[in-house]
């Protein structure tokens, strides 16, 4: 067994210099000498549930990690309408947001594969 060499707790926001991106996980893992942090092109459709616009960006060399779109502050509608008026070209500076959930629904996949990594998109709806 190799030896352990540090904990991840982060994923790397799209933009560095939003601090409002820059989000720490509660859930880490241990990663394990010369392990290499999977990097992909995620791209993220965003739909805002109350009139169903879908928007899409791609966020590229991300480490991508289920758990902070599920349960972290990615799963917070407080930072899925940022993403949304980011993914538009809409994100100005500072904006204010409200937390809470079910304002909008994620899409995430694998830019290059396509393989889908997270759905909540109802198709039917």
């Amino acid at each position: 067994m190799k030896p352990t060499v540090g904990v991840v707790s982060y994923i790397e926001a799209p933009d560095p210099t939003a601090a409002y991106l820059s989000v720490r996980l509660i859930k880490s893992r241990t990663i394990m000498e010369d392990e290499e942090l999977p990097r992909i092109e995620l791209k993220l459709e965003i739909k805002r549930n109350s009139n169903g616009i879908i928007t899409t960006d791609i966020w590229k060399d991300c480490i991508y990690n289920d758990y902070w779109f599920e349960e972290g502050n990615a799963s917070c509608d407080c930072n899925r309408e940022l993403f949304w008026l980011r993914a538009q070209g809409l994100l100005d500076g500072y904006t204010n947001t409200e937390c809470g959930k079910g304002k909008y629904s994620l899409r995430l996949s694998n830019n290059i594969t396509g393989e889908i990594l997270f759905n909540e998109i109802d198709e039917t709806a």
